[in-house]
């Protein structure tokens, strides 16, 4: 919710989508279930203006998809779930067209982009990455409260498929931040967030 505010105070038109009606719903009418640092006002001034929130993805035409789901830790096997990514990703692939970009945000294990998403976007919409759509893990770091300061004050990791999926993710930050680290890799760029996860 914070980065869909930011881009869309920035101007682009941004379309927010949870498959939580409840949650959609509450936010719909003002109602923020979390504390986050001048989030009601960027809602008030961009909800239905700039920003849309919906839990139909179906009336959605976007040019950049961006994936920014849970990935909690399975109590037994201690390894992360990663099947909310897998629907978000079976999702977007539905709605996949000629030079789409999708950025993954999630913290996820290093690998995740290009052995989970970038498959299963690939055989579920027909298209190649790299060639017809663009693929970038861009990791949220930003602390809950501030996250909106943060993220227009940090500097913004990136890691694409290849160096065109990089340049289009650049640009697009470049309108939240102004310091943009390009390390080169999907693998690349999901290793800092596990670093900076684990404080060293």
């Amino acid at each position: 919710l914070p980065l869909s505010l930011v881009l869309a105070e920035k101007g682009f038109e941004v379309h927010g989508y949870d498959i939580n009606q409840d949650y959609i719903d509450q936010l719909n009418n003002g109602i923020i279930p979390f504390h986050e640092e001048g989030l009601d006002l960027y809602i008030r001034r961009n909800l239905g203006k700039q920003l849309y929130l919906s839990s139909d993805l179906e009336s959605v035409d976007s040019d950049i998809y961006i994936i920014t789901v849970g990935t909690p830790i399975d109590d037994k096997t201690k390894k992360p779930i990663v099947r909310f990514i897998e629907s978000a990703t079976d999702n977007i692939a539905t709605k996949l067209k000629s030079n789409d970009l999708v950025i993954l945000r999630s913290t996820v294990p290093v690998g995740i982009s290009r052995n989970i998403v970038l498959k299963r976007l690939e055989k579920k919409s027909g298209l190649k990455a790299g060639k017809d759509f663009y693929l970038s893990y861009a990791p949220e770091r930003t602390i809950e409260g501030n996250a909106i300061n943060e993220m227009q004050e940090l500097p913004q990791i990136i890691g694409g498929f290849d160096k065109n999926s990089a340049l289009l993710t650049d640009h697009l930050f470049r309108e939240v931040t102004s310091t943009i680290v390009d390390v080169g890799s999907l693998e690349g760029s999901e290793m800092v967030k596990i670093l900076n996860n684990n404080k060293i």
